[in-house]
């Protein structure tokens, strides 16, 4: 819709309003039941930011295998 009607998507107005904050990310809350999403704008990380990953419980893939269904 965006494209096609030349409308901006909420969501690109609400990463510039992010990046113009000077903020590299933003964690929301997941439609998942008690799960979080992150955003980062690798673009905006410098050369002193560390990414570090947080996984409890295993949840997270830990090879491409892992991500395929059972």
């Amino acid at each position: 819709m965006a494209l096609l009607e030349r409308i901006e998507a909420p969501s690109w107005v609400l990463a510039d309003e992010i990046r113009r904050a000077g903020h590299a990310g933003v964690l929301f809350p997941s439609i998942q039941a008690n799960g979080v999403n992150l955003v980062v704008y690798s673009d905006a990380l410098g050369a002193n930011d560390v990414l570090r990953v947080y996984k409890p419980g295993n949840s997270l893939p830990r090879n491409q295998r892992s991500w395929a269904p059972d």
